[in-house]
């Protein structure tokens, strides 16, 4: 297996957090496998009334403000306010789920953003979130609707599960069987029609990638399936079935190879939370237990039999690698290995000339052109790798990914958003207003879902649900291009004057100055910046040659490089880390 592919979750992901509310742990033992697949006689959903949403009053936010009580947490756990039964990531780093009321198998319906909790009209049983951020819910009647812009739709009815699908349509289980076995699964693209298999959970995968397991291949864009014996399937797009070792009672899957599990049966005391990683096959059984677990790559979240809802980061000691930009009109994107020394040789590099800015995930590369288009380009890439997608942007601004797979780009006086997967066609899926040109980008990594801004007139924007919600003006004269960040520090890089990378403590505030400015070993203009996995900042000088320096934690205004990388031919702009 290629180094750039393997993922490998820590062991301590989830440690000492004992979700159940107990002081007792229940560790289900990894189940055997199950048997194949049958697809019922069935009719479709359109045919089935759908039962009636719910109109219920809109709840205020205090009505989340608790926090039932849990076993002590581990260390990368944070307990979110809030009571739920069910959780639903989204792509945008949001959270939906569903409460502990009112009484009866329907729940209020409440959204998690930038710290703050949101109800919205309706009762649901089940919920999931579409890569556009379309949230869908099944009521305990079995009828499906879709929400989005303040408005249910009625998708069908007799339905027991709802997932979303990498292209954007989704899949529900729906009759075939008698009420608590495997039910028919259904596939709406602009029409219904049934598909092989059943079960009694779903889960698309949106993982842009393919893995060759022993019992076959699962390629990307397809369905995760549990049965009633809590056999787990996946069903590939041209309906082919592979199956997974092991059996479980409840799925999520990361879009970076592999999925998050509960142990089977289910039980309302908690069941054990496992990990199957695709690149090194295996489970690995993760302290503590829970009811519901959902993932949006970036984190995983648990429900615990209280109702306490708690997030952490996904942890990976995944082989990380450099990627570095060349604005000249012969340039290449250059990729290093990481830790790199000041006589590293890229690994691969590839032509793309006057790139501006570079971000990488686990599926995709993106690069930013000076022509105002972005290409992108799929992992792992090679010296032979040519663009999968060419589209336009607005603008000369600086590429970055999101957790959530999302790309965000500065273009003119907005921010780009656009949704994977890309093509030729892909336009911006929504756009923020900047009152001035927008260059560097960069996400939080830490949950909040914060995607900062910076500009050429010293200002840092600090955007969420669509908007900007905090202006940071910076030192006098500050002209900030690549942009980095961590769960608690921005790196602002400052191309004015000598140059400098300017270090803010997060989260931001109106008032916000930098803790340090680090100026030593830049003689030039710091174009980009990226941090990688164990804290360490990339700096891009553009100068000739182009130089990375690369710095150490802790940073305070007297950091200096403790590497200095020369890139002959090479005038740097951006820079990423990814795998």
């Amino acid at each position: 297996m290629n180094s750039r592919h393997f993922r490998s979750f820590c062991a301590g992901l989830l440690c000492a957090l004992a979700l159940a509310g107990c002081s007792s742990l229940r560790h289900g033992a990894v189940p055997q496998t199950g048997s194949q697949l049958p697809m019922p006689a069935s009719v479709s959903p359109a045919l089935i009334p759908a039962a009636p949403m719910a109109h219920t009053s809109i709840l205020p936010a205090s009505a989340m403000a608790v926090k039932p009580l849990s076993a002590i947490q581990g260390a990368s756990w944070t307990q979110i306010p809030g009571a739920a039964s069910f959780a639903a990531a989204a792509p945008d780093g949001s959270l939906w789920v569903l409460s502990t009321a009112p009484s009866g198998a329907d729940k209020y319906i409440w959204h998690y953003t930038s710290g703050t909790w949101t109800n919205i009209s309706g009762l649901a049983t089940r919920i999931a979130v579409a890569p556009n951020g379309t949230l869908y819910a099944i009521n305990s009647g079995g009828g499906a609707f879709s929400y989005s812009g303040g408005t249910w739709t009625s998708l069908g009815g007799g339905c027991t599960d709802i997932t979303a699908a990498k292209d954007g349509s989704f899949y529900v289980l729906s009759n075939g069987n008698s009420a608590g076995s495997d039910q028919a699964i259904w596939h709406y693209t602009s029409s219904w029609a049934q598909v092989p298999g059943s079960g009694v959970r779903i889960a698309g995968s949106w993982d842009a990638n393919s893995y060759a397991l022993a019992s076959g291949t699962l390629t990307s864009g397809g369905l995760y399936i549990l049965n009633s014996a809590g056999g787990i399937y996946y069903e590939n797009p041209n309906n082919s079935f592979v199956q997974l070792t092991g059996s479980a009672s409840a799925i999520t899957p990361t879009t970076i190879g592999g999925i998050f599990v509960l142990s089977y049966p289910a039980s309302s005391g908690g069941n054990t939370i496992y990990y199957y990683n695709f690149n090194t096959p295996g489970w690995t059984a993760q302290a503590g237990s829970g009811v519901s677990i959902s993932t949006d790559s970036a984190h995983v979240y648990a429900i615990g039999t209280t109702g306490a809802i708690f997030g952490s980061p996904v942890a990976t000691s995944a082989t990380q690698h450099l990627y570095v930009a060349d604005d000249s009109g012969s340039g290449l994107i250059r990729v290093y290995e990481l830790p790199i020394t000041s006589s590293s040789t890229p690994t691969a590099s590839f032509s793309a000339p006057s790139s501006l800015g570079v971000a990488a995930n686990s599926s995709t590369v993106a690069v930013s052109f000076l022509n105002t288009t972005i290409e992108t380009f799929t992992q792992p890439v090679t010296s032979a790798s040519t663009p999968t997608a060419t589209f336009a942007k607005s603008g000369n601004g600086l590429v970055g990914f999101a957790g959530s797979g999302k790309l965000d780009s500065g273009s003119g006086s907005t921010l780009a958003i656009y949704t994977p997967p890309f093509s030729n066609s892909t336009t911006p899926s929504s756009t923020i207003s900047t009152a001035v040109s927008s260059w560097g980008v960069a996400d939080d990594t830490g949950g909040s879902g914060n995607i900062y801004i910076g500009t050429s007139n010293n200002t840092i924007y600090v955007a969420a649900g669509g908007s900007i919600t905090t202006t940071v003006t910076g030192p006098s004269g500050r002209f900030y291009r690549g942009i980095a960040a961590t769960s608690s520090q921005l790196f602002a890089c400052n191309v004015a004057g000598s140059g400098s990378v300017d270090v803010y403590t997060l989260p931001l505030s109106a008032s916000s100055s930098p803790a340090a400015s680090i100026t030593t070993g830049i003689s030039g203009a710091p174009e980009g910046c990226a941090v990688d996995g164990n804290g360490n900042l990339y700096v891009g000088v553009l100068a000739t040659p182009g130089t990375v320096l690369v710095y150490s934690p802790p940073f305070s205004s007297s950091s200096a490089p403790s590497i200095t990388l020369n890139i002959t031919g090479d005038t740097i702009f951006g820079l990423s880390v990814g795998p």
